[in-house]
C-alpha cells in the first residue's frame, strides 16, 4: 500500500481482486475501490469480508465478472485437490491458445467484458492505481483497458511488477 500511496491515489482498480485483501487494505484509509472478480468461490470469501466489515460497503464495489480484449464466454479451471486455492486459470476457446492443463478441472464459467466497456464512470478520474493479478491474461485485460490507459495521459496508472 506504501507504493499507491506515494501516487497520491484515491482510487484503486483491482483486477483479479481473488479474496479481497488488496482491497480492504487499500479501502481501509477512506478510498475507493473498483474490485473485480469473476470466479465463484472467491466472490463467497469477498462477500464474506464485507459481512465481518460492513463499513467497507460503502468504499468497495465488487462486480462479478471477467475482463479480456473481448466479450466471449470462457470456462474457469483449478486444481481439484485444493492447493492454490482461488487461483483460477481463464481459458476461452475463441482464443488462439484455449488448452487447457490436464491436472486442472472445470469449476465454473465466466462472461468477460472490456474494461473500457464496463468501468463507471466515477472511476474513470482521478488518480488511480490498477492492481492486475490475472496471471498469463493479463495481456488480454489491458487490451481491452486501452482507453482508459491513453485517458490516464500525463497521469499514468503506476505499475510494479509481481515479486
Amino acid at each position: 500500500m506504501e507504493y499507491a500511496d506515494s501516487f497520491k491515489a484515491k482510487i484503486l482498480i483491482d483486477v483479479g481482486a481473488s479474496l479481497g485483501w488488496y482491497s480492504f487494505a487499500f479501502a481501509t484509509g477512506g478510498r475507493t475501490v473498483l474490485a473485480i472478480e469473476p470466479f465463484g468461490p472467491n466472490l463467497d470469501l469477498f462477500n464474506t469480508s464485507f459481512c465481518l466489515n460492513p463499513a467497507r460497503n460503502a468504499t468497495i464495489g465488487l462486480m462479478p465478472i471477467g475482463l479480456s480484449s473481448a466479450t466471449r464466454r470462457c470456462d474457469l479451471y483449478q486444481r481439484p485437490d485444493g492447493r492454490d486455492y482461488g487461483n483460477a486459470q481463464t481459458v476461452c476457446k475463441s482464443m488462439a491458445n484455449h488448452s487447457v492443463d490436464p491436472s486442472l478441472t472445470k469449476q465454473g464459467e465466466e462472461q468477460t467484458y472490456l474494461l473500457d466497456d464496463v468501468l463507471p464512470d466515477e472511476f474513470r478520474t482521478g488518480a488511480k492505481v490498477m492492481r492486475v493479478d490475472v496471471g498469463a491474461h493479463a495481456y488480454h485485460v489491458l487490451r481491452g483497458a486501452a482507453t482508459l490507459l491513453v485517458e490516464a495521459g500525463d497521469r499514468p496508472l503506476p505499475a510494479r511488477p509481481w515479486p
